[in-house]
C-alpha cells in the first residue's frame, strides 16, 4: 500500500511543474498530446472498506465516500455502489455518504467505486457482516413454567403474571448471549410510595475482582426517596467492588404511574450500551467507556449477558409490597453460535442466515443526556 501511495504521490506533483512551465513548454507538451492533458483516474487510498458489523433492527452505518479516493487531477468525483448479495444488505451513496443497511443475517460485499468527469475509475470493496438476533426465551407467566428461581414469592398471587416481593426471579438456564436486548412489562402495586422493579445481568466475568464489572441492573423507579438522585425514576447501577455504584439515572415519561405497566428495553448491542422506557431512549453510551467518571473499571461495560434476573424491591420502609411482571423476554446472539471471545470479535458461523426473525424495531425517539 505505501508504495502505491508513494507512487501515486508524485505524479501530481509532475502535472504541477509541467503546467507551471514556461509558455513554450507548455505548448509543445498540448501539441504533443492532442490539445490536452492526459486524464489521471482516480485511486483508492486503502486496501479494502472497513468491516461493516450492522443488525438487521439497528440497520444503518454511513461513511464518507470521499475519505477512501484520491484524484490526482483533483477532478471531482461522483460515487456509486453495489452489493454481491442484495438479500444481505442494500448500499447506496446519497451526497457522497455511503449508506448501508442490514435486510437479513448473513454476510456479503459492498463495492464502491469513484469516478471522474473523464469517465477515469476506481473501487474499493469491503465486508458486511448482518447479525440477526434470535428470541434466546420469553415468558409471558401464564403458568408456572419451573424456569424461575423465585425466593419468597409465587407465581399465583395474581394469575398470569410472575409476583414478588422484596425478592428476585432468577432463571435457571444460563444464556451467554451477546448483542442482547432484555425486555420486560412491569408494575408495582396499587398505593405504593417508594418502589423499585428491574433487570439485573450477571456477566461472565464474576471471578475477576474489582476492576471488571459482575453485575449490572437497569430499573424504574416509583419513589419519594431523597438524595442525589432524588426525582429520577430510572436508574442503571453496577457492581464491581462494594458497595453497588449508580452509573446513571433520569426521569422518563414513560414510566407509568403506580399501579399500571411500565415496559422497559435494556441491553449490549454493537458496542453499545442502550436503555429505553417504552419507545423512547434514555441512556446510550459506548460500552468500551464503562461507567462514566468511574476509573476504577477497566475494559468498560460486558458484552456478554450470562444469567437473566428480575427483582423487585421496597426502598427505605416500605417493604412486602407486590412488584407484577407481565411479560419478559431476552434477544441476543447465543456465544454458541459464533466464533466468539469476551472482547467482542467474532464472526457469524455457517447457516446463521436462517435463525428466527428480530422482533421490531424500537424507536429512537432521544431524550437522554449522557450523565
Amino acid at each position: 500500500m505505501e508504495s502505491l501511495l508513494s507512487t501515486a504521490s508524485h505524479a501530481p506533483r509532475l502535472r504541477a511543474l509541467l503546467r507551471w512551465s514556461p509558455l513554450v513548454v507548455a505548448s509543445s507538451l498540448l501539441v504533443a498530446c492532442g490539445g490536452e492533458e492526459e486524464n489521471q483516474p482516480p485511486f483508492a487510498t486503502v486496501d479494502t472498506l472497513p468491516a461493516t458489523e450492522i443488525m438487521t433492527e439497528k440497520s444503518r452505518q454511513v461513511y464518507d465516500a470521499g475519505d477512501y479516493f484520491r484524484d490526482p487531477d483533483q477532478d471531482p468525483l461522483s460515487f456509486t455502489a453495489s452489493i454481491d448479495d442484495a438479500t444481505v444488505a442494500t448500499a447506496v451513496v446519497t451526497d457522497s455518504r455511503l449508506v448501508i443497511e442490514g435486510l437479513t443475517g448473513g454476510e456479503t460485499m459492498v463495492t464502491l467505486t469513484a469516478t471522474d468527469s473523464h469517465g477515469g475509475e476506481a473501487q474499493v470493496s469491503g465486508q458486511i457482516l448482518v447479525v440477526e438476533p434470535v428470541l434466546l426465551w420469553r415468558d409471558d407467566f401464564d403458568f408456572p413454567t419451573g424456569e424461575w428461581d423465585v425466593d419468597d414469592s409465587d407465581y399465583d398471587h395474581r394469575p398470569g403474571y410472575l409476583s414478588i416481593r422484596d425478592a428476585m426471579a432468577r432463571r435457571i438456564d444460563d444464556d451467554n448471549a451477546m448483542d442482547w436486548l432484555m425486555s420486560m412489562s412491569v408494575a408495582v402495586e396499587e398505593g405504593s410510595t417508594n418502589q423499585g422493579a428491574g433487570l439485573w445481568s450477571y456477566t461472565p466475568s464474576m471471578l475477576i475482582a474489582c476492576k471488571t464489572i459482575n453485575f449490572m441492573s437497569a430499573h424504574l423507579r416509583w419513589v419519594d426517596d431523597i438524595g442525589p438522585t432524588s426525582g429520577s425514576n430510572w436508574r442503571i447501577m453496577y457492581y464491581n467492588c462494594y458497595p453497588y455504584k449508580v452509573a446513571a439515572y433520569g426521569n422518563s415519561d414513560g414510566v407509568a404511574p403506580v399501579g399500571e405497566f411500565s415496559e422497559m428495553h435494556w441491553g449490549v448491542r454493537l458496542g453499545r450500551m442502550e436503555f429505553f422506557v417504552g419507545e423512547t431512549l434514555v441512556f446510550s453510551q459506548e460500552a468500551a467507556e464503562g461507567p462514566t467518571g468511574n476509573d476504577d473499571v477497566e475494559n468498560g461495560w460486558p458484552l456478554v449477558h450470562y444469567t437473566s434476573l428480575l427483582f423487585g424491591y421496597g426502598i427505605g420502609d416500605e417493604t412486602g409490597q407486590w412488584v407484577y411482571f407481565d411479560w419478559a423476554e431476552l434477544w441476543g446472539v447465543p456465544v454458541e453460535e459464533v466464533e466468539a471471545n469476551l472482547s467482542g470479535d467474532w464472526q457469524l458461523q455457517e447457516g446463521s442466515a436462517s435463525l428466527i426473525p428480530v422482533p421490531p424495531a424500537i424507536s429512537r425517539d432521544t431524550d437522554y443526556t449522557e450523565q
